[in-house]
């Protein structure tokens, strides 16, 4: 699985994850501070309780750390890779994927940016692999030709055995 998110740096656009990269997080812990709630959930990987407040019970115990500011499992950080990467210039890292997960990223760029973006993200879809787009977004350019759309209302994108399906399949979901 591949989970695309915008990161700036900015505690007001938060990326949770586990693991990060050390340097990254002494820059992240040096210009906000430790006990910053961004900081503490971001970098650290420390989650506040209110966090949990929708996840069924069953699954904060089984993957997070019981304590308050609760971490995830070692099993659980041992799965997560986190990475600077940069979209725009860069392939994707470790091709291929079952699931791209790229919710309102696309939408930062402008529109040939978002056609290679939606042309990359197809080529690291291994077939029958899914891409799960914002709720605003709308794939568009020659990578619509390559995906079946599976579910309208989520902007699920499945990778079909050829090209050729793709298109017989768009084309009978519009009839």
């Amino acid at each position: 699985m591949w989970n695309v998110i915008r990161m700036t740096g900015d505690p007001d656009s938060p990326k949770r994850s586990p693991r990060v990269q050390e340097e990254w997080a002494r820059q992240q812990i040096q210009k906000y501070g430790r006990h910053s709630p961004w900081v503490r959930v971001n970098v650290l990987g420390e989650f506040p309780e209110a966090a949990f407040s929708e996840m069924p019970p069953a699954l904060t115990r089984r993957y997070f750390t019981a304590e308050p500011a609760r971490r995830p499992v070692p099993a659980l950080q041992r799965l997560v890779r986190v990475e600077k990467h940069d979209l725009t210039t860069e392939p994707p890292p470790a091709a291929p994927y079952d699931l791209i997960v790229c919710r309102n990223v696309v939408i930062y760029f402008d529109r040939p940016m978002q056609e290679r973006l939606f042309a990359a993200f197809a080529d690291a879809l291994a077939t029958g692999g899914l891409l799960v787009l914002g709720k605003v977004e709308t794939l568009f350019g020659p990578a619509r030709d390559r995906l079946v759309l599976e579910e309208p209302r989520e902007r699920i994108f499945r990778k079909p055995e050829t090209a050729q399906t793709a298109q017989t399949a768009q084309t009978a979901q519009t009839e």
